[in-house]
């Protein structure tokens, strides 16, 4: 489950920041590329919403959150 949801979507989103997709081709070598080799940009786009949801989930969770 931590694979599937929080480290490939880490390693996505790192990789469509900032363009930089070899250690994730390495370690995901059957992830769907586009024909230029590229991350979609529609995948791009879902992990960035996604990775906001947790964030904003992780600091709705936050116990520093309770008085």
């Amino acid at each position: 489950m931590i694979s599937r949801y929080i480290i490939l979507e880490g390693m996505v989103s790192y990789a469509c920041q900032n363009g930089v997709k070899g250690a994730f081709t390495d370690r995901y070598p059957f992830y769907p590329l586009d024909v230029k080799g590229q991350i979609p940009a529609a995948a791009c786009t879902d992990v960035a919403r996604r990775m906001a949801d947790f964030q904003a989930r992780m600091l709705a969770n936050s116990s520093r959150n309770l008085k």
